[in-house]
């Protein structure tokens, strides 16, 4: 529920009307979270159990396929009549926040530290 407060002091309140693509896309993104602090779980736990960091590798796999999923949906919601644009095209007086663009370096980095997971513990870490 989205609210806010006029000059007048009238209290208007909308409830969003988000598209599917956004609403799966939230769900991505939240599995992800929760999939990456696992992963963390088990680096950490790795510590004293060596064999538990396999399984770390695989679940921090999992969850940059669901961030990956989640920024090739996020775009298909551009075509709900409160953006107004086609799905991946954004209507020519909008433009790109700067959270998506976090988002997907944050996609990048996650790949990123997964790629020098897998070399640093094939070393011989």
């Amino acid at each position: 529920m989205l609210c806010q407060e006029s000059i007048k002091d009238e209290v208007l309140c909308a409830r969003p009307n988000l598209p599917a693509s956004w609403k799966a896309t939230l769900v991505f993104v939240v599995l992800a979270i929760l999939t990456l602090t696992l992963t963390c779980c088990l680096i950490v736990a790795s510590f004293w159990k060596p064999k538990v960091f396999e399984y770390g590798k695989w679940v921090a796999v999992v969850a940059l396929m669901q961030l990956c999923l989640a920024s090739i949906i996020f775009p298909i919601g551009f075509g709900s009549p409160e953006v107004g644009g086609m799905p991946f095209k954004l209507p020519p007086n909008n433009s790109l926040g700067s959270s998506y663009v976090c988002f997907i370096l944050a996609i990048l980095f996650t790949l990123f530290g997964e790629l020098c997971m897998r070399k640093g513990h094939s070393v011989g870490m």
